[in-house]
């Protein structure tokens, strides 16, 4: 049936004979033939590649013909000019006047939900026909959020790939460890700088937390020995001011200080 509708309609432009209807034909008769031959071509239902031309010249037929205003001035235009994408009045060609019944901004979608609602079955007579209008509010929140997301995500690559050395001193300060003993716990991950040599340790969780991100190759360690430095060199700095503001007679950190050729 849809192969003979479809046929009717791609070679018609008579807006009656699109819709399968005689030219006296009531509004209710309209309406009824509208949404029996809807239903046959819409998209979602009718896989033919004229599907989606042959609803939407429905639709347009349609909203056409149930204005009894738009009928009225069709009636008297008659069929589409074989040259234009209008309806041209037969005996006003001439006159270089024309008439469009075609209305550009007909919804076909919207139309058929007059009629169908959002409860329409189409596909595999299981699926519900749903809304295909694009709900552009929603649509664009998710957008932003997936772009914030992205964004973030990059910025924080690009930070740690280029250098983030001072990131890491950041967050060492308060995680980083320095050890003189041989000793090792299991819940640590132990190195040592190449400035200082000095032994340090920082916990595994927060090695890998980041090797859920990043790449820790030697790239990646390397900042880590240059970020303990900086941590170590602060450390101790600030250790023996206080041992000097405290005028302690014993200052092992400005001891080690000088050991390790650290000034401030």
């Amino acid at each position: 049936m849809s192969d003979d509708v479809l046929d009717r309609i791609s070679k018609s432009r008579n807006l009656y004979k699109i819709l399968d209807l005689d030219t006296n034909c009531t509004s209710d008769q309209i309406k009824s033939s509208y949404r029996r031959i809807a239903a046959c071509v819409h998209p979602d239902k009718c896989k033919d590649t004229r599907a989606t031309d042959a609803f939407q010249k429905v639709s347009s037929a349609y909203k056409t013909l149930i204005d009894p205003d738009k009928r009225k001035r069709y009636d008297m235009i008659g069929d589409e000019d074989a040259n234009h994408n209008v309806y041209v009045n037969p005996g006003m060609r001439n006159r270089n006047t024309t008439y469009y019944y075609y209305d550009s901004d007909v919804n076909a979608e919207e139309i058929f939900r007059e009629f169908f609602g959002n409860g329409f079955y189409y596909r595999n007579n299981q699926r519900e026909y749903q809304n295909q209008r694009v709900d552009r509010s929603f649509n664009g929140n998710i957008l932003a959020m997936l772009g914030m997301l992205l964004f973030s995500f990059l910025a924080m690559s690009f930070m740690f790939k280029k250098d983030n050395t001072s990131s890491l001193v950041d967050e060492l300060k308060s995680i980083v460890e320095f050890v003189d003993t041989d000793s090792a716990h299991s819940a640590y991950y132990y190195f040592k700088t190449f400035k200082y040599k000095k032994r340090f340790r920082v916990p595994k969780t927060w090695i890998q937390e980041k090797n859920r991100w990043f790449k820790l190759d030697s790239k990646f360690y390397q900042k880590v020995y240059d970020a303990a430095d900086i941590v170590y060199e602060s450390r101790i700095k600030s250790m023996c001011k206080k041992e000097m503001s405290d005028g302690q007679s014993a200052k092992p950190s400005c001891v080690e200080m000088k050991t390790q050729g650290i000034r401030f």
